[in-house]
């Protein structure tokens, strides 16, 4: 009775984690799977969209004002970190919008997969367990970003004067008027946490790799338990069913670096300008502890949200090698001719190397994330000393 619970429990953890991801998408207008097809639904989404890409771009706009006021670089680079989390908000609506198509396919997949975990299946077993590293990711990600937004929201209201969480230019006098300084307030707020909903891209590409990755380990299993009978006709249905499975986890892998190789490449040019802006904020006399911890966070965050891209990218690569492994361990030697062929197929197929990249440029894997790290320590110390 307890085993029941405790699967029940799991499940529903499961599908919240999915729920939530659903609904931080929709708040956004950029769910991919749409159910309705009436006519004045299109357009109520497609305000929804414009109203919220618009919000963002309009925000990038004011604060890029407000920057180029400032004649202190320092100054300037304290705005720049979390101007970057605009473009990458904005970013995010246009490309993923742009994705529907393929997106949808992969939801739709992953919502009857998830409908279908009550069933032991060995996707679902294996998919079930990694969940586990799903939720550590989210926990870990959302951490940090709730406790950045606290930190940046709520900061000025330990300052004596009037200050706003963002330098933003707004077209009235905030600093001497209580009405204007509270509508101003409310407004970087509001623009925070619907913005903030844009990161549920991350979780739907955690979900659709480990979804990848779960079926890699049912196609493993598969091969290292071929059935070595006479009769070739099942041998061979066997074997015809591992190729289409493994071809269609090729295919959603393809669908998936389509829809966010461009995310990932945007994620990498914004993080290392936001990066350097930090280390040059914090490394400012003029910056306090408060702020020299908030820009800290920020960098950590933001080196954080491309981590897990290039993670998961190793660990996706890692199962399809150890597709590879496994029917170099089936029994393949044994079987008839034409079977030993389709299994030399497989190999071939598993050892090409998986086309997960950002910007169809960089791979990625853990040793790319490395380089990407020396590349940005190093671009920082050269814009320290040309400041300095």
């Amino acid at each position: 009775m307890k085993d029941i619970m405790n699967k029940n429990i799991k499940l529903t953890q499961i599908n919240y984690f999915w729920s939530f991801t659903k609904i931080l998408l929709k708040v956004v207008a950029i769910w991919p799977v749409t159910k309705n097809n009436l006519t004045h639904k299109k357009y109520i989404d497609s305000i929804h969209f414009f109203s919220v890409s618009f919000s963002a771009l309009l925000q990038f706009i004011l604060m890029g004002i407000m920057c180029l006021k400032l004649t202190d670089f320092n100054s300037a680079a304290e705005s720049i970190g979390p101007m970057m989390q605009l473009i990458i908000s904005f970013g995010k609506l246009c490309i993923y919008r742009s994705h529907k198509k393929n997106l949808a396919k992969l939801s739709i997949k992953l919502e009857y997969c998830l409908e279908n975990l009550d069933k032991n299946s060995i996707t679902n077993i294996y998919f079930k367990s990694y969940m586990k590293l799903a939720s550590f990711i989210c926990f870990g990600f959302y951490g940090i970003a709730i406790f950045l937004s606290i930190g940046y929201l709520a900061g000025p209201l330990l300052e004596e004067n009037r200050t706003l969480p963002f330098n933003v230019y707004y077209p009235w006098d905030w600093k001497h008027s209580r009405i204007f300084y509270a509508i101003s307030y409310v407004h970087e707020i509001i623009i925070t946490v619907v913005l903030g909903c844009t990161s549920a891209s991350e979780f739907s590409y955690v979900w659709c790799i480990l979804y990848c990755c779960a079926r890699f380990k049912e196609i493993h299993q598969k091969l290292v338990s071929i059935p070595n009978d006479n009769n070739n006709k099942n041998t061979q249905k066997f074997l015809s069913s591992i190729v289409k499975f493994h071809e269609d986890v090729l295919c959603d892998i393809s669908m998936i670096n389509k829809s966010y190789t461009y995310i990932v490449m945007l994620i990498f040019l914004a993080v290392v300008i936001a990066i350097v802006c930090a280390g040059l904020a914090v490394s400012s006399a003029n910056s306090s502890l408060v702020d020299a911890m908030l820009f800290i966070i920020l960098a950590v965050y933001y080196a954080q949200q491309l981590f897990f891209y290039y993670f998961l990218g190793e660990t996706i690569a890692s199962e399809a090698e150890k597709v590879a492994s496994a029917a170099y361990s089936s029994n393949w030697e044994s079987l008839q001719i034409k079977h030993q062929k389709t299994i030399m197929f497989i190999i071939a197929r598993s050892n090409a190397p998986l086309k997960i990249f950002a910007g169809n440029l960089i791979p990625l894997r853990l040793e790319s994330y490395m380089s990407f790290l020396v590349t940005t320590g190093s671009y920082f110390t050269s814009v320290k000393a040309i400041t300095d």
